[in-house]
């Protein structure tokens, strides 16, 4: 779960959801339909879950609206108010048990089970 956050929250500090920055802990993902027909963005914290969805109902694309764009505007907007006087909180997600180890895989595609990837004390 932890490994998760870090990579939900990337979405929010370097990738495509840097506008929906809030200034505490949360994770988020992005999403943009071919022909620009949806856009959505889905973010969380410690206190709340929320999602934006942009389209039309007839099915018809918008003009290049995405998901990093004016979803993610709104999402912050939203998330702003929800946190009003609420302190900042970490994540939520277990630590791992001692001894516990990882394997990280590269490159993408199927896994073997043999395992190509390298590990990592947790």
């Amino acid at each position: 779960l932890a490994q998760l956050n870090r990579m939900m929250a990337a979405v929010l500090s370097r990738g495509t959801g840097r506008k929906a920055r809030l200034g505490r802990p949360a994770g988020a993902k992005t999403g943009t339909t071919q022909g620009y027909r949806d856009a959505w963005f889905i973010g969380y914290s410690a206190d709340f879950v929320t999602a934006v969805w942009m389209g039309n109902d007839d099915g018809r694309p918008m003009k290049k609206v995405t998901g990093g764009g004016l979803p993610a505007r709104l999402w912050k907007e939203v998330m702003i108010a929800a946190h009003e006087g609420r302190p900042a909180k970490r994540l939520p997600g277990p630590t791992a048990p001692e001894g516990f180890w990882s394997r990280l895989f590269g490159g993408g595609g199927a896994v073997d089970g043999r395992g190509t990837g390298s590990d990592y004390p947790q």
